[in-house]
């Protein structure tokens, strides 16, 4: 009857109701879409306040207004979703693929890839590139995606991370300038094969060579080319500069990151005078400090300098091998007293210190051995010992390092003409300083890196106070020291500065500023990385009166291919350590550089 009269129920006998544990319709079953929406009584919406809505898997078999009313308590609903996937397919391309679920699908999409670019499009693939400068590292992006339902225009979301990796070309250069068989070079060469590539091929190279030694009549070429070596022709003697760059497939140029390799090379060979190269070094840095002694420095028992022409030393200088705090300030005091500069352990005399001590001076003769630092840095029973070999010692110690170089200062440099000043945080500057303080009778006072602290900064203002006008009487030796003197109280001291712009560049400048009328015929070089081979050897250049280099441990600094080249009269390098300070292909490096630098 009701059949018959409103319509409902016409599937109820094609199929069951396929009803749930709760005697709800399931999706699919016979009474989905079959009521009358006309029927007296029919609700809108199911018991949950779910509207209507068609199920597109099934036919709609109801009547009314609308035929896809359900007879069940509940509407069955498919909410609509997006979820977003993707592939790198690029360096920094990406193809993104949206998906929804839901009865009705999505009409448009759209692609925020959170970087300011927005795409709205009908299909929910995108292949989309980037447009970011490359940087190194791992780059990231939130990229969100909107769908919008069909007929309802209901939106969903959905966001990912979308993340890329790139990394630079790592560039470097060798340069060689082979010697034909008349002991000249004819070609320079400059071969970047082993620059390892980034994350996108190297596409070409950029060779730049300018000739640095002819300022009045320069020479440079720059050269573009897929190969990793460059080869100068017909090169001229002299010294070049020479820098690469190399470009990867993305257009990105190696030295917005790093910057780019240089190498000096010198190219020719002048055929004059011979150069010694000598290793001077023991098997760690007490005996290379008394392998060092043994160089300049006559035994007592010959009464004078013996036949190799070494020194009779008047003292002996003392510092600790455990750090360089207290004993940068001592090449100054080595060189006015007349001695060598040796290194102890800090609680017990090393033996072979204590040997080289009475090798040098004769004991119960009223000779010193000067101490630096306080009892921290070299004991009492240090000092004991040292008095029981039959020498006086004085110590020179303060409560810091400041203090202890200002001891020395006040002590054996009473009407000193000039000062040196070098930060006293870290040891090259000080230490590159010593040998030129000494041809000038100065001691090195310490700065707290850029600042003084306000004994120094008293002493070092009755220091310029007393210096005769327009003359500067102060030289700083390194950028912290300068910036010292430039801001004590908000006042800045007179002052000349000696900088580069690295410790082995300070350490040239320094050599460079010796005194034209100082020949210079032998030079030290000592490695720039660790205190006590640079100390006494420092100390042995300042006895000589000649300058100190600093390299690094595996080649030789850039800056010292130059020093070598421009002294015409060297003829004498002595390396200061072992191997493991100063490598052999260092050592071998300066080999050839004085070979064709000799004059």
């Amino acid at each position: 009857m009701l059949r018959t009269n409103t319509g409902q129920g016409a599937r109820d006998i094609v199929a069951p109701a396929g009803l749930s544990t709760y005697d709800v319709p399931l999706e699919g079953s016979a009474a989905v879409d079959s009521a009358d929406s006309d029927a007296n009584g029919e609700q809108s919406t199911d018991l949950a306040g779910h509207p209507d809505v068609t199920d597109p898997t099934l036919k709609q078999t109801g009547s009314g207004a609308r035929d896809y009313d359900d007879r069940g308590a509940f509407e069955f609903q498919d909410p609509f979703a997006a979820s977003l996937t993707w592939t790198q397919t690029g360096t920094f391309t990406a193809t993104i693929t949206a998906a929804t679920t839901g009865w009705p699908p999505a009409t448009s999409y759209t692609f925020d890839f959170g970087n300011g670019d927005v795409v709205t499009q009908p299909s929910p693939t995108i292949t989309h590139t980037f447009a970011i400068k490359p940087q190194p590292g791992n780059q990231q992006f939130q990229v969100k995606v909107t769908a919008t339902e069909a007929g309802t225009g209901t939106a969903a979301s959905s966001s990912e991370v979308v993340g890329f990796w790139y990394e630079p070309p790592v560039v470097h250069l060798v340069t060689s300038a082979p010697l034909a068989a008349d002991m000249k070079s004819y070609t320079l060469t400059a071969d970047a094969s082993s620059t390892v590539a980034g994350t996108e091929p190297i596409k070409s190279y950029t060779f730049h060579v300018i000739r640095t030694d002819t300022p009045s009549r320069p020479f440079g070429i720059a050269v573009t080319q897929a190969s990793p070596v460059y080869t100068l022709p017909d090169a001229l003697e002299g010294l070049y500069s020479v820098t690469v760059t190399a470009t990867d497939a993305l257009g990105v140029v190696t030295g917005t990151t790093q910057e780019p390799q240089s190498v000096l090379q010198d190219v020719g060979v002048r055929p004059v005078g011979a150069v010694t190269v000598q290793r001077v070094a023991g098997a760690d840095r007490y005996l290379t400090a008394v392998a060092v002694s043994q160089q300049i420095w006559a035994s007592a028992s010959t009464g004078s300098a013996d036949s190799t022409g070494r020194k009779t030393a008047s003292a002996v200088v003392l510092a600790t091998g455990g750090g360089f705090a207290d004993a940068v300030a001592g090449v100054p005091l080595a060189a006015k007293t007349s001695g060598p500069l040796l290194l102890t352990a800090p609680s017990s005399l090393t033996p072979e210190t204590a040997a080289e001590i009475t090798r040098v001076l004769p004991a119960h003769q009223n000779k010193t051995v000067y101490v630096l630092g306080g009892t921290n840095a070299i004991s009492e029973p240090v000092a004991a010992k040292i008095r029981a070999l039959g020498y006086t010692v004085v110590r020179f110690g303060g409560t810091d390092r400041f203090a202890t170089a200002l001891d020395i200062a006040e002590q054996e440099f009473p009407n000193a003409g000039h000062v040196f000043v070098a930060t006293g945080r870290t040891f090259p500057d000080a230490l590159a300083a010593g040998p030129l303080a000494a041809t000038q009778n100065a001691p090195i006072l310490l700065s707290d890196g850029p600042e003084l602290d306000a004994a120094t900064a008293s002493y070092l203002r009755r220091q310029a106070a007393s210096a005769p006008a327009g003359s500067a009487s102060v030289t700083a030796v390194g950028g912290d020291a300068d910036r010292a003197l430039t801001a004590v109280d908000g006042s800045a001291l007179p002052h000349e500065g000696l900088m580069g712009s690295d410790r082995y560049a300070t350490a040239a400048a320094v050599a460079a500023a010796f005194p034209q009328q100082v020949h210079t015929t032998h030079v030290g070089i000592a490695t720039g990385e660790q205190f006590a081979d640079a100390l006494a050897g420092g100390a042995m250049m300042a006895a000589l009166g000649q300058p100190l280099l600093l390299t690094t441990s595996s080649n030789l600094s850039s800056v010292d291919y130059t020093a070598l080249y421009d002294w015409m009269e060297l003829r004498t390098v002595s390396v200061f350590g072992g191997p493991i300070a100063v490598s052999d292909g260092t050592v071998s490096q300066i080999i050839n550089q004085v070979r064709r630098s000799a004059g």
